[in-house]
């Protein structure tokens, strides 16, 4: 059992990784880098979950980056200014260690060094670059002097200097390009194409889908659609719960709607706060609108729209392929499933406003609290009955007034509820999914 519980989070994962047969880069083990970062040897037990050695991953990289940048710094501090007196002492409030916190690719460790042509402070040629370019960023950018124009780089600038005022522009014998419709004269030709863009209707062309040479289907974002679908790689993980994700908007929706719960969809009716638009448009079809409802052709329900009797339809055609792993008990979909699980939580995190009881599940609680606020399902020919459930409602007008019976399509028996049919299905290990409905119509049409 030891073999399969993570090394550092002690928790069992599907997704595991022995430290003993895989390698990090250049030949390095994973069994040295995990003894480099934490100085704890591996005997025994070398296994960790893919989020360990994710983790893993990072501390050791960050240890390596940090001695690298200590032994810049140290190179850096200790290097003196060569011929001080040969400069002016300008004062700058830009530091130099703002900026020599740098990528490993971007460093560039040299003897020589060159001096700031602002302030004259000796540094490398990478950390010089960064830090004229916050001298540039400060004064609004390198100014022209002939025309005072400000350009964020000295690659603009010098374009600059050399179309407009170190260039025979403005020379009368120099050819000229007309544009065709405002007839307006511009000296070179690329000049010519941007402006006559301005005249016409900026429109994208349309791009081409690629087709996924793996299913066949085509693309306009070929590559999202190979890493989302085929490649199934995980690149971002939640620093809340560590789950993982595969692009940043689901990472982003992941952490607003579920850890900070932010509400800002508003509905323009009852100004109801949901998460997305998409649960505003659902909440306005089911509550606020009067559509025609969906008659199931098996057992005669009625439903408020297609999705609804897809969702019903798997009453009847689904198999119970999700089992509780606590009591064994079968469910035909994951939702109803994660519903029972907490009943064997002992978490009860609904309470209700009126009375000190507590709930596991918010189904429970609505059905509580229709106790309190008298809310309760009324029957049309008998008054003096209430019902807690329009699900007990509807039973009690198909039985009572309607005479609806469930028959067992296996043995034809009738019953008058679900629940004696499901007692007499499991009495002679009938299918669950074979009865039908039966409807007084029916019967009298047959």
């Amino acid at each position: 059992m030891s073999q399969q519980i993570c090394r550092v989070c002690l928790k069992v994962s599907p997704e595991q990784v022995n430290l003993r047969n895989t390698f990090y880069k250049n030949g390095v083990s994973f069994i040295d880098v995990f003894v480099e970062c934490t100085g704890i040897s591996l005997n025994e037990d070398k296994i960790l979950c893919i989020q360990c050695e994710h983790r893993l991953i990072e501390a050791y990289e960050f240890r390596v980056e940090a001695l690298e940048s200590e032994e810049l710094w140290k190179k850096i501090k200790t290097e003196p200014v060569e011929d001080e007196s040969d400069y002016v002492n300008v004062q700058c409030d830009i530091k130099v260690e703002e900026l020599a916190i740098l990528p490993l690719s971007q460093r560039s460790v040299r003897s020589n060094k060159s001096h700031c042509r602002f302030c004259l402070q000796t540094m490398s040629g990478e950390i010089r670059r960064k830090h004229e370019q916050e001298h540039i960023k400060k004064n609004g950018g390198l100014e022209c002097h002939h025309c005072s124009k400000k350009y964020g780089d000295r690659k603009r600038i010098s374009s600059h200097l050399k179309y407009l005022h170190f260039s025979k522009k403005f020379d009368s014998n120099k050819p000229r390009y007309t544009c065709n419709v405002c007839g307006k004269e511009i000296s070179d030709y690329n000049s010519l194409r941007r402006h006559q863009m301005e005249h016409k209707d900026k429109k994208p062309k349309p791009r081409e889908k690629a087709v996924c040479p793996i299913c066949g289907e085509s693309y306009l974002l070929l590559r999202k659609h190979m890493r989302l679908v085929h490649l199934n790689t995980t690149v971002r993980y939640c620093d809340m719960c560590g789950r993982g994700f595969k692009t940043r908007e689901t990472l982003v929706n992941h952490i607003k709607f579920k850890h900070l719960n932010i509400r800002e969809a508003e509905c323009p009716v009852c100004k109801r706060l949901f998460h997305t638009k998409g649960e505003v448009n659902t909440h306005i079809k089911a509550i606020h609108s009067t559509p025609q409802k969906v008659k199931c052709k098996i057992c005669g329900s009625e439903v408020k729209s297609e999705k609804n009797l897809r969702h019903h339809m798997k009453n009847h055609t689904a198999n119970l392929d999700f089992s509780c792993v606590i009591c064994g008990a079968r469910f035909k979909s994951k939702q109803l499933l994660t519903c029972h699980m907490r009943v064997h939580s002992d978490a009860r995190n609904y309470a209700c406003d009126f009375c000190p009881s507590k709930f596991k599940r918010p189904h429970d609680l609505t059905i509580h609290k229709r106790k309190h606020t008298g809310e309760m399902f009324t029957c049309e020919k008998c008054p003096e009955l209430k019902f807690l459930h329009n699900t007990s409602l509807r039973q009690h007008i198909e039985n009572v007034h309607m005479g609806v019976r469930f028959r067992c399509d296996t043995c034809g028996k009738d019953y008058s509820n679900t629940a004696h049919l499901r007692y007499h299905q499991r009495l002679h290990n009938h299918d669950k999914n074979m009865w039908t409905k039966v409807i007084p119509s029916m019967i009298e049409n047959s």
